[in-house]
Protein backbone atom coordinates (compact mmCIF):
# COMPACT_ATOMS: atom_id res chain seq x y z
CA UNK A 1 0.00 0.00 0.00
CA UNK A 2 1.11 3.75 -0.92
CA UNK A 3 1.36 6.11 1.80
CA UNK A 4 -1.43 8.15 0.63
CA UNK A 5 -3.93 4.63 0.47
CA UNK A 6 -2.50 4.22 4.23
CA UNK A 7 -3.50 7.93 4.96
CA UNK A 8 -6.71 7.30 3.60
CA UNK A 9 -7.59 4.32 5.56
CA UNK A 10 -6.52 6.92 8.56
CA UNK A 11 -8.28 9.34 7.80
CA UNK A 12 -12.16 7.22 7.12
CA UNK A 13 -11.62 5.06 10.24
CA UNK A 14 -11.01 8.25 12.14
CA UNK A 15 -14.16 10.42 10.63
CA UNK A 16 -16.02 6.77 10.89
CA UNK A 17 -15.53 7.00 15.07
CA UNK A 18 -17.05 10.18 14.88
CA UNK A 19 -19.86 9.29 13.04
CA UNK A 20 -20.76 6.52 15.48
CA UNK A 21 -19.95 8.74 18.49
CA UNK A 22 -23.35 10.24 17.81
CA UNK A 23 -25.23 6.99 19.31
CA UNK A 24 -22.79 7.59 22.53
CA UNK A 25 -22.04 11.19 23.03
CA UNK A 26 -25.29 13.03 21.63
CA UNK A 27 -28.48 10.58 21.64
CA UNK A 28 -28.57 6.96 22.36
CA UNK A 29 -30.59 5.18 19.36
CA UNK A 30 -32.28 1.88 19.95
CA UNK A 31 -32.85 -0.46 17.96
CA UNK A 32 -35.88 -2.71 18.25
CA UNK A 33 -34.84 -5.85 16.20
CA UNK A 34 -31.33 -6.39 17.98
CA UNK A 35 -30.33 -9.32 20.14
CA UNK A 36 -27.63 -6.86 22.24
CA UNK A 37 -28.24 -7.01 25.72
CA UNK A 38 -27.19 -3.98 26.26
CA UNK A 39 -29.43 -2.51 24.31
CA UNK A 40 -33.38 -3.29 25.30
CA UNK A 41 -36.09 -1.82 23.11
CA UNK A 42 -39.71 -1.39 24.26
CA UNK A 43 -43.23 -3.43 22.28
CA UNK A 44 -43.86 0.34 21.28
CA UNK A 45 -40.23 0.94 19.58
CA UNK A 46 -41.82 -0.81 16.19
CA UNK A 47 -44.74 0.82 16.10
CA UNK A 48 -42.91 4.55 16.79
CA UNK A 49 -40.46 3.54 13.68
CA UNK A 50 -43.41 2.91 11.52
CA UNK A 51 -45.57 5.44 12.40
CA UNK A 52 -42.97 7.82 11.33
CA UNK A 53 -41.84 5.97 8.59
CA UNK A 54 -45.23 6.34 7.09
CA UNK A 55 -44.64 10.29 7.33
CA UNK A 56 -41.43 10.13 5.67
CA UNK A 57 -42.55 9.20 1.77
CA UNK A 58 -39.96 11.09 0.13
CA UNK A 59 -37.03 8.27 2.40
CA UNK A 60 -35.28 11.86 3.27
CA UNK A 61 -31.89 11.32 5.21
CA UNK A 62 -32.88 14.61 6.92
CA UNK A 63 -36.43 13.29 8.36
CA UNK A 64 -34.76 10.11 9.23
CA UNK A 65 -32.11 11.81 11.23
CA UNK A 66 -34.57 13.81 13.08
CA UNK A 67 -37.16 10.99 13.95
CA UNK A 68 -34.41 8.39 14.89
CA UNK A 69 -32.49 11.27 17.11
CA UNK A 70 -36.04 12.52 18.43
CA UNK A 71 -37.50 9.44 19.62
CA UNK A 72 -34.47 7.55 20.53
CA UNK A 73 -35.92 4.81 17.70
CA UNK A 74 -34.31 3.29 15.13
CA UNK A 75 -33.08 0.11 12.52
CA UNK A 76 -30.17 -0.19 10.56
CA UNK A 77 -31.46 2.42 7.54
CA UNK A 78 -32.38 5.13 10.52
CA UNK A 79 -28.74 4.94 12.39
CA UNK A 80 -27.24 4.54 8.14
CA UNK A 81 -28.69 8.13 7.39
CA UNK A 82 -27.26 9.32 10.84
CA UNK A 83 -23.94 8.34 9.74
CA UNK A 84 -24.42 9.14 6.27
CA UNK A 85 -25.21 12.62 7.13
CA UNK A 86 -22.18 13.01 9.73
CA UNK A 87 -19.87 11.90 6.90
CA UNK A 88 -21.06 13.77 4.13
CA UNK A 89 -20.53 16.90 5.81
CA UNK A 90 -16.65 15.69 6.24
CA UNK A 91 -14.52 17.72 4.19
CA UNK A 92 -11.32 14.89 4.19
CA UNK A 93 -14.09 12.29 3.07
CA UNK A 94 -16.37 13.75 1.34
CA UNK A 95 -12.90 14.76 -1.08
CA UNK A 96 -11.87 11.62 -1.57
CA UNK A 97 -14.25 9.04 -0.65
CA UNK A 98 -17.82 7.83 -2.69
CA UNK A 99 -19.94 7.78 -0.02
CA UNK A 100 -22.70 5.15 -0.36
CA UNK A 101 -25.54 3.87 1.40
CA UNK A 102 -25.96 -0.09 0.17
CA UNK A 103 -28.75 -2.37 1.21
CA UNK A 104 -27.83 -6.38 1.21
CA UNK A 105 -29.66 -8.05 -2.02
CA UNK A 106 -31.59 -10.99 -0.46
CA UNK A 107 -30.94 -10.28 3.14
CA UNK A 108 -32.75 -7.34 5.14
CA UNK A 109 -29.75 -4.88 6.32
CA UNK A 110 -28.26 -1.20 5.31
CA UNK A 111 -24.99 -0.10 6.06
CA UNK A 112 -22.69 2.70 4.60
CA UNK A 113 -19.73 2.02 2.29
CA UNK A 114 -16.52 4.31 1.64
CA UNK A 115 -15.20 3.61 -1.59
CA UNK A 116 -12.60 4.76 -4.31
CA UNK A 117 -14.98 3.26 -6.53
CA UNK A 118 -18.43 3.86 -7.88
CA UNK A 119 -20.96 1.74 -6.54
CA UNK A 120 -23.89 1.26 -8.87
CA UNK A 121 -27.74 1.70 -7.75
CA UNK A 122 -28.65 -1.01 -10.62
CA UNK A 123 -25.95 -3.83 -10.90
CA UNK A 124 -25.40 -5.62 -7.65
CA UNK A 125 -21.77 -5.39 -5.99
CA UNK A 126 -19.60 -7.47 -4.07
CA UNK A 127 -16.84 -6.61 -1.44
CA UNK A 128 -14.52 -8.92 -3.04
CA UNK A 129 -14.63 -7.00 -6.30
CA UNK A 130 -14.05 -3.68 -4.21
CA UNK A 131 -10.05 -2.09 -3.34
CA UNK A 132 -8.39 -2.44 -0.06
CA UNK A 133 -9.31 0.94 0.83
CA UNK A 134 -12.87 0.44 1.39
CA UNK A 135 -14.75 0.89 4.43
CA UNK A 136 -17.79 -0.40 5.93
CA UNK A 137 -19.60 2.06 8.60
CA UNK A 138 -22.43 -0.13 10.61
CA UNK A 139 -24.65 2.12 11.96
CA UNK A 140 -26.87 -0.69 13.32
CA UNK A 141 -23.86 -2.83 14.99
CA UNK A 142 -22.10 0.43 15.69
CA UNK A 143 -19.27 -0.79 14.05
CA UNK A 144 -16.97 0.36 11.36
CA UNK A 145 -14.39 -1.80 9.51
CA UNK A 146 -11.99 -2.37 6.41
CA UNK A 147 -13.62 -5.77 5.20
CA UNK A 148 -10.80 -6.20 2.47
CA UNK A 149 -7.77 -6.01 4.57
CA UNK A 150 -6.83 -9.38 6.10
CA UNK A 151 -5.56 -9.10 10.01
CA UNK A 152 -2.26 -9.03 9.35
CA UNK A 153 -2.63 -5.22 7.35
CA UNK A 154 -5.12 -4.08 9.67
CA UNK A 155 -2.89 -5.08 12.44
CA UNK A 156 0.61 -3.09 10.02
CA UNK A 157 -1.34 -0.04 9.37
CA UNK A 158 -3.08 0.34 13.19
CA UNK A 159 -6.55 0.39 11.37
CA UNK A 160 -7.69 -3.06 13.25
CA UNK A 161 -10.91 -3.46 14.74
CA UNK A 162 -11.97 -5.84 16.72
CA UNK A 163 -15.75 -6.96 16.41
CA UNK A 164 -17.68 -8.17 19.10
CA UNK A 165 -19.74 -11.55 18.67
CA UNK A 166 -23.20 -9.72 16.86
CA UNK A 167 -21.21 -7.79 15.13
CA UNK A 168 -19.08 -10.33 13.43
CA UNK A 169 -22.11 -11.89 12.45
CA UNK A 170 -23.24 -9.28 10.38
CA UNK A 171 -19.49 -8.54 8.91
CA UNK A 172 -20.21 -11.51 8.21
CA UNK A 173 -23.56 -11.57 6.20
CA UNK A 174 -22.31 -8.06 4.64
CA UNK A 175 -19.81 -10.24 2.86
CA UNK A 176 -21.90 -13.24 1.81
CA UNK A 177 -24.26 -11.13 0.07
CA UNK A 178 -24.16 -8.96 -3.20
CA UNK A 179 -25.82 -5.53 -2.22
CA UNK A 180 -26.27 -2.34 -4.75
CA UNK A 181 -26.11 1.40 -3.83
CA UNK A 182 -30.01 3.31 -2.66
CA UNK A 183 -30.80 5.46 -5.23
CA UNK A 184 -29.31 9.02 -4.93
CA UNK A 185 -30.43 9.87 -1.09
CA UNK A 186 -32.49 12.64 -0.60
CA UNK A 187 -31.02 15.21 1.51
CA UNK A 188 -33.94 17.51 2.62
CA UNK A 189 -37.09 16.96 2.98
CA UNK A 190 -39.77 19.28 1.59
CA UNK A 191 -41.17 22.32 3.09
CA UNK A 192 -43.99 21.93 5.00
CA UNK A 193 -46.86 24.88 4.08
CA UNK A 194 -48.45 24.33 7.33
CA UNK A 195 -44.78 25.97 8.98
CA UNK A 196 -45.52 29.07 6.81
Amino acid sequence: MTPEEISKLHRRLHSAKGALQFFTDVRYVSSPNTKLPYQQSLPTDHHTINKYRERNVENSILQQFEDAARTGTGNCSEKASICYTNLISHPLINRDSNISICNCIGYDHTFLLLSDEFISSALPTSLSTLSNTIMIVDGWTEDCYFPNLDYFNSFRYDVISIPNPFQLFYRHKIRTYTFIKMLQPILMRPLDTKDI
